[in-house]
This record gives C-alpha cells, sequence and structure tokens, in this order.
C-alpha cells in the first residue's frame, strides 16, 4: 500500500429535462467534476411522481448490479411545496453502489413507481481510481433464524449460517474487532484478508444458535447490543409491527395512529383480512419493493414514521398498534431479545466480544446532541457495570450516513470508546476512520455462495 486513497472521480451528472411520470427529481450528491474518498458511491436525492407515487430508487450498473432503497422523509420542505401531489413525505432517497473496480463506470438512476412503472432519473459517468488494496472485511449479521416474514433481509437460516462461516475459516482469517481498530491506530500497513464478523441489535439467536457455531470454526465476533432490549419480555419495535401487519389474521379495517398530536390514518380495506395461504405467498416481499397488498403499503409508511420518532413517541405507537389489533405485546420465541441471564452467558463465550448499539436504537441524527451523548455513554456504561469487563466499540443504530452526524462521530470519540461502524458497505482501508469503519450486509445464501461473495470483496472490493 502506498498510503494514498482510492478515488472516484465523477465527471457527469445528467438528469433527463422531461419525463411524465415524474414531476421533479434532484440528485443532490455527487455533482459533476468532484472526487469522492473510497470505492462506494453514495448517492443522495428527492423525488416527486406525478400521477403515481415513487416507492423506491433504484441505483444500478447495466446488469452487472442494482440496488433499491425504499423513498423515505427527511425533506419537509420538498414535501410541503408539492403538497398537492400523491407523493406524501416520502420524497428523499439515499442509495450506496457496491465498490467499484478500476476504470470507467456508468451509472443509472431509476424511480419505481407505486403502480409498477418505473423512470428514468439520471446517470452518472465516473472513473475509479483505486490505489489501495483493503486490508480487512467487517461483515455484519443481525439474526440467525428462520422466519416467515424479513421483510429486510436481516436473518440467515442456521443451515447458512453454518455454511459461511466454515467457508470464512477455509477461504480468510478471522480477527476481533478489537485487533484490527489496534492496528489501524498504529498505522503502516494491514495484513490482508482479515474479515471481522459482527452482530448488531441482541436477539437470543445470536447466543442459541450463532455462538456454538462461532466456536466450532474458531471466528472471533463482536455482538453489539441495544441496551433497552436485553431482557425486555416485548418485541424490538419493527418486529411488533411486522406481526401486527405482515402476519396473517383479520384487523380492523382503518388504522388510525396518533402522534405528536397528530392522527395518522390508513385504509386496509379488503385486506384487512389476511389468510395464511395469502401471508405464505408473499414471504419473499422486501420493503424496498413495491408493496403486494395495503398491508404491505401500511407497513412501509409506519416503519419511515415510527423510525424518526424519539423512544417514548415510538413505544406510544407500538401501544396504538397492539391495541388496536389485539395483539399482545410479549415477544415469539423466534423474536425476542437476550435476558439478562444470557447476556452474561454470551459474553464468557471466547468468542464473543460485547460492544454497544445504544440504549433504544433510536436513529442519532434524530436526536438532539445531549440525547445522542446519553444514548452513546449509558449504553457503554450499562454493558460495562453488568459485565465487568471493557466495551470499546459500539455500531450506529441503522447505520446509513443518514442516521448519524459528524457530530455524533466526535461524541463517540469524546466517550471513550476506540471504534465505531458504521452499515456502509465497503472493505476496511489502512486509512479508514476508526469511528467510521464500513460494513458488508451478509445475505442469507448458501456457502458456495457466501464463498463466492467473500472472494469478490476481498480480492475484487
Amino acid at each position: 500500500m502506498n498510503g494514498k486513497s482510492d478515488t472516484l472521480e465523477v465527471h457527469d451528472v445528467a438528469q433527463p429535462f422531461s419525463r411524465p411520470e415524474i414531476r421533479a427529481a434532484i440528485i443532490d450528491f455527487p455533482k459533476g467534476n468532484v472526487q469522492v474518498e473510497g470505492r462506494a458511491l453514495e448517492v443522495v436525492g428527492w423525488v416527486v411522481g406525478s400521477s403515481s407515487r415513487v416507492t423506491a430508487v433504484e441505483l444500478s450498473e447495466g446488469p452487472a448490479w442494482r440496488v433499491r432503497q425504499p423513498t423515505r422523509s427527511g425533506r419537509e420542505d420538498v414535501a410541503r411545496q408539492y403538497a398537492d401531489s400523491p407523493q406524501g413525505p416520502d420524497v428523499s432517497f439515499l442509495l450506496n453502489s457496491p465498490p467499484l473496480a478500476a476504470g470507467p463506470h456508468e451509472l443509472s438512476l431509476t424511480a419505481v413507481l407505486e403502480d409498477g412503472d418505473t423512470a428514468p432519473l439520471g446517470t452518472i459517468q465516473l472513473t475509479a481510481v483505486l490505489r489501495a488494496r483493503p486490508a480487512a472485511l467487517i461483515l455484519l449479521y443481525h439474526r440467525i433464524v428462520d422466519l416467515a416474514s424479513e421483510p429486510w433481509s436481516l436473518s440467515v437460516t442456521p443451515r447458512h449460517f453454518q455454511e459461511q462461516m466454515s467457508a470464512l475459516a477455509a477461504i480468510a482469517q478471522p480477527i476481533r474487532l478489537r485487533r484490527l481498530v489496534e492496528a489501524l491506530r498504529k498505522g503502516g500497513a494491514l495484513p490482508e484478508r482479515r474479515v471481522v464478523v459482527t452482530f448488531d441489535d441482541g436477539y437470543a439467536d445470536n447466543y442459541h444458535t450463532a455462538v456454538p457455531v462461532l466456536e466450532r470454526h474458531g471466528v472471533p465476533a463482536t455482538v453489539f447490543l441495544t441496551t433497552g432490549f436485553v431482557g425486555q419480555p416485548y418485541e424490538m419495535w419493527w418486529d411488533a409491527l411486522d406481526r401486527v401487519l405482515l402476519e396473517p389474521g383479520v384487523l380492523p379495517p382503518v388504522l388510525p395512529l396518533r402522534v405528536d398530536g397528530q392522527v395518522h390514518e390508513w385504509d386496509l380495506g379488503e385486506d384487512a383480512a389476511y389468510p395464511a395461504e395469502r401471508a405464505a405467498s408473499f414471504r419473499s416481499w422486501r420493503a424496498g419493493a413495491p408493496p403486494p397488498t395495503r398491508r404491505h403499503a401500511v407497513y412501509r409508511a409506519a416503519w419511515d414514521l415510527l423510525s424518526t420518532l424519539d423512544a417514548p413517541a415510538r413505544a406510544a405507537a407500538v401501544d396504538q398498534l397492539q391495541t388496536w389489533s389485539g395483539i399482545g405485546g410479549g415477544a415469539r420465541r423466534t423474536h425476542r431479545s437476550l435476558t439478562q441471564a444470557e447476556l452474561a452467558e454470551l459474553a464468557r463465550s471466547p468468542a464473543v466480544e460485547i460492544g454497544a448499539h445504544t440504549i433504544t436504537h433510536s436513529a442519532l441524527s434524530e436526536l438532539p446532541r445531549e440525547a445522542q451523548r446519553l444514548e452513546i455513554e449509558e449504553s457503554k456504561r450499562q454493558l460495562e457495570a453488568q459485565l465487568a469487563t471493557p466495551v470499546t466499540g459500539l455500531a450506529y443504530p441503522f447505520g446509513t450516513r443518514a442516521h448519524y452526524t459528524d457530530e455524533t462521530v466526535e461524541l463517540v470519540r469524546r466517550s471513550g470508546l476506540q471504534s465505531a461502524c458504521t452499515n456502509v458497505p465497503a472493505a476496511v482501508e489502512r486509512d479508514s476512520d476508526p469511528y467510521q469503519l464500513p460494513r458488508v450486509i451478509v445475505p442469507d445464501v448458501d456457502g458456495d455462495r457466501f464463498a463466492a461473495l467473500l472472494r469478490k470483496w476481498l480480492d475484487d472490493s
């Protein structure tokens, strides 16, 4: 390595002058004639549909790859300006490309409309100039379980996880996160093909299912825990939302949800009744795709709303949902968090290091400075008090650049933590910021496909 960063040289960003499906759209970043550090490109902007709502935006490079993210709230000024459109508040988009190979690239940005149509939003011409090989890769898992409904692709089945860890041990050199951070801080060349395994949130299956596999294959892992979830009898809010709206059953036809004095109301229509056979037919649905039923559309809208709330407002909204639906608040066996006793046992595993994931799993970018500081410092303090061991790492909830700020990073630095992980997909390099370490979310694929992905991430990323 020569110490220089890889860069993406963006030459031109072009948007169609006119397209009937789109009333207005702007690519805020990147602009033409700029250089971006790293190998993955972040694309940020907003879009408003004309006769149909834009539900998602795709970034692609021909047939080579395609990523899709749902539109979200966050640009109230734009939403107000186009209040007479069908778009509603979800006008913003943020997408990250996979790491790009050296050479020229032409990326396409496409709007996905609620009625299933698509419309071009623009093209990005750039050249990837690669000056350094990746030193390491950090893998991100959440759950090791087989679920009937998985809107966010956060789970890997036990069989696939076993195959993946076997492949990892054979192909790469597993390393503890703490050791990687120490090497980054010392500077100099880092050994290649090092891989770190991490888990977010603190599900019970991390202890019961993942740890035996990790120990069997000699793979260390860091488990980032949301301390407010540990030992609680209820499900994490996104799971509770999934249970109410995407599990089979019969619901009242109209969902009213009062948040901050405003009532949000959604009509389920004929989808208030949701037979098991119909639910099974949509098992493969993911949140970035167009909603196949009104239940799925309401799930997505409610998720977007709840994800921006502080913890008390979010808990109150979940209570309303459970009361409205008649579904109790107890946790399903497949969705429960670690108990305090399980956390203690988890921390005693020779394969496991414990990290912080805040107290309430709130988007830190939505919180004032003092609330951010408490989320960061108190989660660290609570874990250290219970486990009697230093906690040196944190993972940002949700983890994209939209979910934490420069102020957040500075608060983490001042807290005494030595590192923080994001959900930005890229490899770790010698000049990576220890407080903004990239991670790659692992898909639910078998060992052979994982091995192929791992080789690509390590050799081509």
